[in-house]
């Protein structure tokens, strides 16, 4: 999560999201955030879709594609949270909670 802690204040590089939360573009040098921050979360990784594929895969039913909380990027225990947010659902989804890590070890 990205907390930025003045509202209607925004650093170059800084891309808001919804309320307090943003993303920073790492592609460029960090825009001067000390002390402006009210917390940061990193996330590490890359997707890349063809064009029309992730909305196919979305039809397919491959993705859960539900809301978020407000809290959810907030949250203390983020290795905690997919869990989470798939038990508040109900249903099928509140069931896939359980499923172990690995697959292969059920």
């Amino acid at each position: 999560c990205l907390g930025w802690a003045r509202p209607g204040e925004h650093p170059a590089g800084w891309t808001g999201i919804d309320g307090r939360l943003g993303a920073v573009d790492l592609s460029q040098d960090p825009p001067p955030v000390e002390g402006a921050l009210e917390c940061v979360r990193i996330y590490a990784g890359y997707a890349g879709w063809g064009a029309a594929q992730l909305e196919a895969e979305i039809a397919l039913g491959a993705w859960y594609v539900i809301d978020a909380l407000p809290a959810d990027p907030f949250v203390t225990a983020p290795s905690r949270l997919w869990r989470q947010v798939l038990r508040r659902q109900g249903g099928s989804l509140a069931l896939v909670s359980t499923f172990p890590p690995d697959p292969t070890r059920n």
